[in-house]
């Protein structure tokens, strides 16, 4: 269906320069198709969702409905429900009256998660085990930092995000990975640090007082993150027997990476299917059968010291295993150095560049892992869930399974 009709002056005049290409494309080819391949889009689908997010932006953020009265909103409001009274004659149908209902932007955020993940649930929720899994082997869902309540604009950055498409993305790559990774009977979900943008109401690095582009307090930021951590969880526990939670500690999150163990280990404490490691250390190491791997952020110990570091920490698991792994994120890109005796990965991450990392030129792909491993120190296979950056925050991605 061909939405330009909907959008009038009023709409037009508050897309972005990129959407009123789209929409001018669409006007005058007459079709989402020739539109995309016009503007270089990569398919209808894609011109189609310009269009629809100018249509949702004007209606939510400044009540505009096409063949609808405009409708104020109040600061820090969206638009919620409309409803109209139509009245119909012979003469035809006519709208009498219409009401229109106002939601502040964290209740509406709040309802859409519960809507979409039922994660607001306060006690941890009793998940079948799943039948058949296999002991001898081990998934490895990487997270890479996911920068929650960070704030990119699509004008400065190409890309909007924000605490919600942030919950969206993560949301639904896990789902495709979960349901793409093999039935091990243990599963490791390991947050690679910079869970969270920032680490107080400041909106500053703690360490260098570095300003960031924030989207919201910290309170919110913080409450949404343990929602949709709790959530991946549950997840997970439907196809795999056990779970065990790593929450790295990073540079933009320091504390609250602790505060976010805390939260979690509470929430499963009756749950003996979950594991919430809550070491207070920087490296985090785990042996699965001839398998050793350390998990850190990358801030502090550098990736080439990684593997040797491995070796003199732990020199016995060292001398068990024959695949030893070092795990990091930080960079926001993929890279591996090869050390004698072990690897160091580095794995990017699903948010887009903030206005101060796309000014330097700063652009990798953006992804989300999970590797698998047998118990016999090897690595089986690997999937990945992987985003263009004009595909952050949509419904519409491409080459899923």
């Amino acid at each position: 269906m061909n939405k330009t009709n909907l959008i009038t002056s009023e709409i037009y005049d508050l897309a972005t320069n990129r959407q009123k290409e789209v929409v001018d494309a669409v006007r005058d080819l007459g079709t989402y198709k020739l539109a995309a391949e016009k503007v270089g889009l990569s398919s209808a689908a894609t011109a189609g969702s310009y269009i629809s997010r100018l249509l949702k932006k004007a209606a939510k953020h400044h009540g505009l409905v096409s063949g609808l009265p405009a409708m104020p909103l109040a600061e820090g409001n969206v638009l919620g429900k409309i409803t109209t009274h139509i009245k119909t004659d012979k003469n035809g149908a006519e709208v009498k009256n219409v009401w229109y209902r106002q939601n502040s932007e964290y209740e509406s955020l709040m309802i859409a998660l519960e809507d979409t993940a039922n994660i607001l649930d306060i006690k941890a929720p009793k998940v079948a085990s799943p039948k058949i899994t296999n002991s001898d082997l081990l998934s490895v869902y990487n997270i890479g930092d996911m920068h929650f309540a960070m704030h990119a604009w699509h004008e400065e950055t190409g890309t909007d995000f924000n605490l919600k498409i942030a919950t969206h993305d993560l949301l639904k790559a896990m789902a495709d990975l979960i349901g793409r990774s093999v039935n091990s009977e243990t599963a490791v979900i390991l947050n690679l640090g910079d869970a969270i943008h920032f680490h107080d109401d400041t909106h500053q690095t703690k360490g260098s007082k570095n300003p960031l582009d924030a989207d919201g307090r910290v309170d919110k930021a913080f409450r949404v993150t343990c929602l949709v951590m709790n959530k991946l969880v549950e997840m997970a526990l439907q196809k795999h027997k056990k779970v065990i939670v790593r929450n790295v500690r990073g540079n933009h999150d320091e504390e609250l990476a602790m505060a976010l163990r805390y939260q979690m280990d509470a929430y499963w404490r009756n749950e003996k299917r979950v594991s919430i490691e809550m070491s207070p250390a920087d490296t985090w190491f785990y042996e699965f059968g001839k398998v050793m791997l350390m998990a850190t952020h990358g801030h502090m110990l550098a990736p080439i010291k990684m593997v040797p570091y491995m070796s003199a920490r732990m020199p016995e698991m060292w001398g068990r295993c024959k695949l030893r792994r070092a795990l990091h994120g930080h960079f926001h890109s993929k890279s591996i150095i090869e050390s004698l005796g072990g690897k160091a990965e580095c794995f990017s991450n699903l948010a887009p560049n903030d206005a101060w990392h796309e000014s330097k030129g700063y652009r990798s792909e953006l992804e989300c892992v999970c590797v698998m491993y047998h118990k016999c120190g090897k690595e089986i296979g690997r999937q990945n869930y992987m985003l263009h950056h004009d595909e952050v925050g949509s419904d519409d991605v491409k080459g899923l399974v």
